[in-house]
């Protein structure tokens, strides 16, 4: 039997008695990059959260590589929307990527099998010669690359990302992409993003997320599900990915 990713079937999750996620199906085959996207408050940190095992569903199954998601963590890369870090604390560019062997289920890191995958990591994204280099002064672009360097020292096999160009420019933004291009043909990438105007050209297929899930297994989305999505009329534009609103929003 064909162990996917991810295989999430009929789950559904509330805060408080009040719905996050209704009746979510959604399978991620090996190699795929796969982006998420949908209005705040959709739900789509909570489904990351699930897939890590952080959050328990309050209904439906949930499995990563054909385990439950607290047993299969230590083969997850997780770059989170926002990472803490006091830019004047002097940790160094290697160190903070050596963080990351700590996912690996290693008891203690700093062995030469660690140097080497934090080498390996820090050359992947292209941040090998800053490896000397505090933290805090970085670009932020250049933070971004640690911090996905970070989550691929522990030599993952599925990479889950939540809005990681949110805090860089167009520019960066760019540079980000073409290197999740690039790890994509190591391992699996799930992507939360608000970039539905840039992630067409990177991503094989996208997820719309609002409590519900709408998937077509595919990059195509359709027009009523966006709209069901935003809650507003809408009209699809480049590429077929992004909208613009045609009509006033309804609070009801």
């Amino acid at each position: 039997m064909i162990q996917h990713p991810i295989e999430i079937n009929d789950v559904s999750f509330s805060y408080n008695g009040t719905d996050v996620l209704r009746g979510v199906n959604l399978t991620v085959r090996s190699g795929e990059f796969l982006a998420i996207i949908g209005p705040n408050g959709g739900g789509k940190t909570t489904l990351l959260k699930i897939i890590l095992g952080l959050l328990k569903p309050s209904r439906g199954e949930v499995k990563i590589l054909g385990k439950p998601p607290a047993s299969a963590r230590h083969l997850i890369g997780y770059v989170p929307q926002h990472s803490a870090y006091d830019r004047q604390f002097p940790i160094t560019v290697w160190n903070t990527v050596l963080m990351g062997r700590l996912g690996s289920g290693k008891p203690d890191i700093g062995d030469s099998g660690d140097e080497e995958s934090v080498a390996s990591a820090l050359r992947a994204v292209d941040m090998l010669s800053f490896r000397a280099r505090q933290i805090g002064q970085l670009s932020e672009g250049q933070r971004q690359r640690v911090f996905v360097a970070r989550a691929l020292a522990s030599k993952p096999r599925l990479l889950l990302m939540d809005e990681p160009t949110a805090s860089v420019d167009i520019v960066m933004q760019a540079g980000i992409y073409e290197l999740l291009k690039e790890i994509k043909k190591e391992l699996t990438i799930v992507l939360v993003t608000h970039d539905i105007g840039v992630i067409a050209s990177y991503v094989d297929k996208i997820a719309c997320l609002s409590g519900e899930i709408f998937y077509h297994d595919s990059k195509e989305i359709t027009p009523e599900s966006v709209e069901k999505m935003y809650g507003c009329p809408v009209e699809l534009i480049a590429h077929g990915v992004p909208h613009r609103v045609m009509g006033e929003h309804r609070h009801d």
